[in-house]
């Protein structure tokens, strides 16, 4: 049997070598292929909320694969977006993000709940990430 990294978060184990999936707008596009940390800023994206709560909405890798992420938030959302990134719930974790597996809307969709911290300290937590999940490609 294989081991697998797992941490319990409020009772629930979760693996720690797990996927989530986020899309990225054309908006937070540095260029034609490299994502800004916009893309990653709950204080960016999202409603008034979302942005209160420094929730960013995710797709669990465990769950459904990049493409299929993408049909469904393109094609069944109707959201735009011009590809996919993932991040480890490890990394988020390292970060202070926690990854809730809410399946709010759907039963994939994951919250990324960063840290209730400064403006400037939430900035650095979304450029930590998307250098993270630009290392790992689109």
């Amino acid at each position: 049997m294989a081991y697998r990294a797992a941490r319990q978060i409020d009772g629930e184990v979760i693996a720690m070598d797990g996927l989530v999936y986020r899309q990225v707008h054309s908006n937070h596009l540095v260029d034609s292929h490299r994502a800004s940390y916009m893309g990653f800023n709950p204080l960016s994206t999202g409603g008034a909320e979302a942005r209160r709560l420094r929730v960013l909405s995710a797709y669990d890798g465990g769950q459904v694969s990049p493409q299929e992420a993408y049909r469904h938030y393109t094609s069944e959302l109707g959201g735009h977006s011009v590809g996919v990134l993932a991040v480890s719930v490890e990394e988020c974790a390292e970060l202070g993000i926690e990854v809730d597996y809410d399946g709010s809307g759907f039963p994939a969709h994951v919250s990324l709940r960063f840290p209730l911290v400064s403006r400037s300290a939430t900035i650095r937590l979304a450029r930590q990430l998307v250098k993270l999940a630009m290392a790992r490609g689109w």
